[in-house]
């Protein structure tokens, strides 16, 4: 088992491999600069001990970091709604413990970071600029010697010597490294250099973000007043600005009178989450279909492979929520990605791409989504508690949403 940790927890919060190397590089100063104080830098890959829990060891460090950093890079833009999730939760958990979340900007657009990071300062690094990246870096690190407990500073100076002292032998060259092979993941082809089927240069995963905002302009025609009325707002926007030969029906969609959005054999679709603005609606795909050996046994927010997405009514039968009024729709930053069996042919597997919007009602109205469940499977959930939940207990669909309420919450 792990040990206990020490008083001052600073969580780094990563994803993919060039990011991994940035949080290691930091983990390593860290440790170096605190050598002789009570503080625990805790990094997944390097923290945990062989028979550790990896879920719940990070759950646990996650309640208690005073300390948040959160490494965003070109390769994980749009990669990990996890880490969009674990933002949310260390932005709460280190506040309460007397800290702050501090993103790290590393080779990325200022202008393309997410909620819950669009409120809170960050540092950057960007290529080909050393001295600025210099005094970024020493900037970044003195925000971070600021969130411990006083007798585990160090203080600005001490920090401005050491990254000084260790800036042209170690600092930036790992960073120039690093940031050398940035480009790879910045290029329209990114999604087939890391084998995602169907997303090709025409359609990118960098274009598949904005494809809402500039082909669909969801937020411009989307403005339902009920959720009973979300079902018919997503297909006026099919029938009215999403081209023709996007549109793909099979017999069983023509049946059901659907469509499928089919660009370059990657599927679009929608995904939609209720929230009161501390609390979220999820059902539980094992309590849906308890008569059936269900495999993806995980809670999930409302979304089809149909772009109509017609789960919201086929879930939720009270008809007092559907008639709720919607106090506001927002747009869910970022995508969620899920690779599905093909119905017909099980060999065949489908990526289907998934864009998704948070909308708000009155908790009174929230409480109605889980009146008239058959078998329970409709639950009203604390977003203060739900980074409790193992990341296996969620789809893609749902992390992403509660990322994004976690990180509006006041």
């Amino acid at each position: 088992m792990t040990q206990d940790v020490k008083k001052d927890v600073i969580f780094m919060s990563f994803s993919q491999p060039h990011t991994q190397r940035v949080g290691a590089l930091f983990r390593n100063i860290l440790e170096r600069i605190y050598d002789r104080k009570d503080v625990e830098v805790f990094l997944s890959s390097k923290s945990l001990a062989p028979g550790d829990n990896f879920r719940d060891e990070i759950v646990r460090y996650l309640g208690m970091a005073r300390c948040g950093i959160s490494i965003l890079s070109p390769e994980n833009r749009l990669a990990s709604p996890w880490l969009m999730y674990e933002a949310g939760a260390l932005a709460i958990k280190a506040q309460e413990n007397g800290g702050k979340l501090l993103p790290f900007l590393f080779c990325r657009d200022k202008n393309e970071v997410e909620s819950p990071l669009t409120v809170i300062q960050f540092s950057d690094y960007q290529p080909d600029d050393d001295k600025n990246n210099q005094e970024s870096v020493i900037k970044y690190f003195q925000a971070v010697d600021g969130t411990l407990t006083e007798n585990n500073r160090v203080g600005n100076a001490s920090v401005a010597t050491f990254i000084t002292d260790n800036w042209k032998r170690e600092l930036s060259e790992e960073l120039e490294s690093i940031a050398s092979n940035m480009s790879y993941f910045s290029s329209s082809s990114y999604g087939e250099k890391q084998g995602r089927s169907g997303i090709n240069d025409s359609l990118s995963l960098r274009s598949a973000e904005t494809f809402f905002q500039e082909d669909i302009r969801l937020l411009d025609s989307f403005s339902p007043e009920t959720p009973g009325d979300i079902e018919h707002q997503f297909e006026e926007i099919v029938r009215t600005r999403i081209p023709r030969e996007w549109l793909k029906r099979n017999d069983e969609d023509i049946a059901r009178n659907e469509h499928r959005v089919l660009v370059n054999d990657t599927r679009f679709s929608t995904f939609v989450s209720f929230t009161d603005g501390k609390r979220i609606v999820l059902f539980d795909r094992a309590k849906d279909r308890p008569n059936v050996n269900v495999l993806n046994e995980r809670f999930d927010v409302f979304g089809s492979v149909q772009f109509e997405n017609r789960t919201i009514k086929n879930k939720i039968k009270n008809k007092e929520f559907l008639d709720s009024p919607i106090i506001r729709v927002e747009e869910i930053p970022g995508v969620a990605i899920e690779n599905n069996r093909n119905k017909r042919d099980p060999k065949i597997t489908e990526t289907v791409v998934m864009l998704g919007v948070c909308v708000y009602l009155e908790p009174k109205h929230l409480d109605l989504a889980a009146k008239d469940t058959v078998n329970g499977e409709i639950g009203i959930y604390d977003l203060r508690k739900l980074f409790d939940l193992k990341r296996e207990s969620l789809t893609s669909k749902a992390t992403l949403s509660i990322g994004h309420s976690l990180g509006k919450m006041e």
